[in-house]
């Protein structure tokens, strides 16, 4: 495995640890961060294996993905 891959995972355990933690403090963050791209999403998806950790994730990437699609119809409505 390369060193790149190894973070990767190490990240994305560590991303779990936030979500999964009690404290709605880092799952707050996260809600209010750009989110993850799809190839790390994809791999959070797969690499967490709590409900609690997927449905967060999952939710937020919906609401990150409905932001940024009204966004991106006002800048095509502005030309």
């Amino acid at each position: 495995m390369l060193e790149r891959d190894e973070v990767e995972v190490r990240l994305v355990a560590a991303l779990g640890e936030g979500l999964a933690e009690t404290a709605d403090d880092f799952r707050a963050a996260f809600r209010q961060s750009d989110g993850l791209c799809l190839p790390h999403l994809r791999l959070a998806l797969s690499a967490l294996g709590d409900a609690v950790t997927g449905v967060v994730l999952r939710e937020t990437t919906v609401a990150h993905q409905e932001r940024l699609l009204r966004q991106l119809r006002e800048i095509v409505r502005k030309h």
